[in-house]
């Protein structure tokens, strides 16, 4: 969906010093919903974070990541291959 529609929304990765390539922020399987609901009660109910916030979080709550840990991440491969197709 993120890329069928065109325009809607901005895709962009983000380059860190520390490998965070075992997190899985994004929202696809109910797990990922229930990991957003958790990180948005923990943050005190607030939206307006930003992914520092949420990467602090992790970082002195490691065992939120179990929330949705068995969930399998799609490559950098896979998702260049569904942008690049979308653009055409």
């Amino acid at each position: 969906y993120l890329y069928e529609v065109k325009g809607r929304f901005k895709v962009a990765q983000i380059d860190h010093s520390e490998d965070l390539g075992s997190l899985r922020w994004t929202l696809d399987p109910p797990e990922d919903y229930a990991l957003l609901q958790e990180v948005i009660q923990r943050l005190g109910g607030r939206n307006d974070f930003t992914w520092l916030d949420v990467l602090e979080l992790f970082q002195k709550e490691p065992e939120l990541a179990q929330i949705n840990q068995s969930i399998q991440h799609k490559s950098m491969f896979d998702v260049e291959d569904k942008s690049k197709k979308a653009q055409a």
